[in-house]
């Protein structure tokens, strides 16, 4: 875990003046003005309100241990749950003990604030936990499971294994007493069971998705995980094309994402005469949705459309900056190929484009020369590259249109099509072509698109 020492320096900075501000006042001590929303308790002897000047110090101290935790790259490997829980237990460990005696000198307080300081500063310095987490999703039907995609593995849900989990929970000591916790250990059991039984029904159906994340905490473990389940996810969407037997779009979730309703609707002839005509979207099952029939990560096509060499890049502990707008690209690309709306999935997929041939800290010229761009990056020869920058061009005229009016008048279905087929095109073959294979970084390649326009 890489870590700032001048960030963590400036955090224990922040932390000491709070404390120390904080033991300046009266014993229970009222607020700088008016009461404030944060209240630090010291157990059942009283606590401190603070309001003005002092709670702004108290979120500074939040928001600087939070940032000493994280690394220089994201995610970061701790939530801000685990900053507040440092920050209360220091002002509690240091002030606590002043209540009960008020006449101590200041030379015991500073070494006692000292000593929590570095508890701070040890707790932020080591190193992550490893942590197993496991996450349902939908989408994909037994055939194909189970496969691994990157660090990530898929297999069906069942009882059994559900059950397995829940066996984790153990049943309290009997011998152990908790301060505190005036209830008896029949019914922290019985909480207990409960807990069993939910995980039980929670994971018994569908397909669970588990890896193994670091992170300095549970709630930073799981923000980790689900983000790359996600995007695990939308390159499954965007793959299950070439790859499942039975040619169709299939469509992998996460929750809060669910399956969608039958798109339903009528059409009879305005003076009511005629045959009236009822319609389903021909591709709906019984669902609402089509799930993955078959997903081979070793296979054959697999290689060949790029997904091998993807499975490989999220495999990875570190990537170059071209593999992440390279993964980017695809995620984007995969949520568009699920998407129903069709001016959104329109954006989308110039989203995807946008994203691979153009740097997040691009310029706006840069964005205005993707049609450039991309017509060099698939383009054959001088004619067709001519010809496939007037097309992008105008499929980035609608794009921008529906962007910034929010009208979609001109966006037909051979637009999607083609908008689709180029985010294909362009993504693939950066992953198969042996040029583009071969660069290391975003550099490289952006050094390469601009050669090409010169």
């Amino acid at each position: 875990m890489n870590l700032d020492a001048k960030k963590l320096a400036s955090a224990l900075k922040l932390v000491r003046n709070l404390i120390e501000r904080i033991q300046s006042r009266p014993t229970g001590g009222a607020a700088d003005d008016e009461d404030g929303p944060v209240v630090v308790h010291l157990g059942l002897a009283g606590g401190y309100r603070l309001s003005g000047e002092a709670a702004q110090m108290h979120e500074d101290c939040l928001a600087a241990l939070e940032n000493a935790q994280s690394t220089k790259t994201k995610p970061a490997l701790a939530s801000r749950t685990r900053a507040k829980k440092l920050l209360h237990t220091a002002v509690v460990r240091t002030l606590m003990p002043r209540l009960k005696r008020p006449d101590e000198t200041r030379k015991t307080f500073a070494r006692r604030l000292q000593k929590e300081l570095a508890n701070i500063k040890h707790a932020i310095a080591a190193p992550p936990k490893k942590w197993t987490v496991r996450v349902r999703v939908t989408g994909i039907l037994s055939k194909a499971l189970p496969f691994a995609l990157g660090n990530i593995d898929f297999d069906e849900a069942n009882a059994d294994k559900a059950r397995t989990l829940a066996d984790a929970i153990k049943d309290a000591d009997p011998k152990r007493k908790r301060r505190g916790h005036p209830h008896s250990v029949e019914a922290e059991n019985e909480t207990r069971q409960g807990a069993r039984s939910e995980i039980v029904e929670a994971f018994s159906q569908d397909v669970i998705a588990m890896l193994t994340v670091y992170a300095a905490d549970a709630e930073a473990a799981r923000d980790i995980a689900i983000e790359r389940v996600r995007e695990t996810a939308d390159i499954i969407n965007f793959f299950s094309t070439f790859l499942d037997e039975a040619q169709r779009q299939g469509r992998v979730f996460v929750a809060p994402d669910g399956p969608r309703a039958h798109e339903v609707w009528a059409v009879q002839d305005a003076d009511g005469e005629g045959r009236l005509n009822l319609w389903t979207l021909p591709w709906a099952s019984d669902t609402g949705d089509k799930r993955i029939f078959s997903f081979d990560v070793g296979s054959k096509a697999a290689k060949e459309c790029g997904l091998a060499r993807v499975h490989e890049v999220l495999r990875k502990d570190e990537r170059s900056d071209l593999e992440k707008r390279i993964l980017t690209g695809l995620s984007w690309a995969g949520r568009a190929k699920v998407e129903f709306r069709r001016e959104q999935a329109f954006v989308l997929y110039a989203i995807a484009l946008e994203s691979l041939l153009a740097s997040s800290n691009a310029r706006v010229g840069v964005i205005s020369r993707i049609p450039l761009r991309l017509a060099h990056l698939l383009g054959r020869d001088r004619g067709y590259r001519k010809q496939l920058h007037e097309r992008v061009a105008y499929l980035f005229k609608i794009r921008n249109e529906i962007v910034h009016s929010g009208e979609a008048n001109e966006l037909e279905e051979d637009d999607l099509r083609d908008m689709q087929e180029l985010a294909n095109l362009a993504l693939t073959s950066m992953l198969i072509h042996g040029a583009y294979v071969e660069m290391k970084n975003a550099r490289e390649f952006e050094s390469w698109l601009d050669e090409q326009l010169l």
